[in-house]
């Protein structure tokens, strides 16, 4: 499979006020099983940490089965304002 994910860093001063900075950090890309009934999780089929270097990055790599969802710091392990978006719904492209 293969995911396109974007990456922003921020550095806040003594009074809040945020200014992006250049990523250069090892992140976590994940794909995971749909849940079994009951579950909130589904297995991990795929885990590695990647050096990012750049705000728009491509990862491609294969699972036993298909998942159900995949993508960036799956494990919030990071400081983010927003992490429901890190993950989405897996769908197959032309077939693939």
């Amino acid at each position: 499979m293969t995911i396109k994910v974007e990456t922003r860093k921020y550095k806040a001063d003594a009074k809040g006020n945020e200014t992006e900075v250049p990523i250069n950090d090892y992140i976590d890309i994940g794909a995971f099983a749909k849940p079994a009934k009951g579950k909130k999780y589904g297995d991990t089929l795929y885990r590695e940490r990647e050096h990012i270097t750049q705000s728009s990055s491509t990862f491609t790599f294969v699972t036993n089965s298909l998942p159900e969802k995949a993508g960036i710091d799956p494990f919030a392990l990071l400081i983010d304002r927003v992490p429901d978006d890190n993950t989405k719904t897996v769908s197959l492209v032309n077939g693939k």
